[in-house]
């Protein structure tokens, strides 16, 4: 009766190749996600310069305070793309130990 089982190494190559497709696609999606962000933080930067020209020295109070709440809100915004490409960055870094690890057992 003959063997229907793949040797090891082929198996493990399959394995390895088709976990390498996975982190690729991976990577495209965090690539695009970083992205997205790029653009946001590009318009939110944008808000920043608008409000801090809308704030003039000859203002009330009242303006100055409205400015500043508006000036607030955006930079929190920024804030919390700033935290999401933080956190893209770190599955990135995790993404390429991950291909390094799968190459480095792939090529033994």
């Amino acid at each position: 009766m003959a063997s229907t089982r793949t040797p090891k190494k082929n198996a493990s190559v399959s394995l390895g190749e088709e976990v390498t497709a996975s982190v690729r696609g991976e990577v495209r999606r965090a690539v695009s996600a970083a992205t997205q962000r790029a653009t946001l933080l590009r318009s939110i930067a944008s808000q920043v310069s608008a409000l801090t020209t809308e704030i003039l020295v000859d203002s009330t109070p009242e303006q100055h305070r409205q400015r500043a709440h508006e000036l607030r809100g955006v930079v929190l915004h920024g804030l919390t793309v700033l935290a999401e490409l933080q956190h893209i960055n770190g599955r990135l870094e995790t993404l390429a130990t991950l291909q390094e690890t799968i190459t480095a057992a792939t090529t033994e």
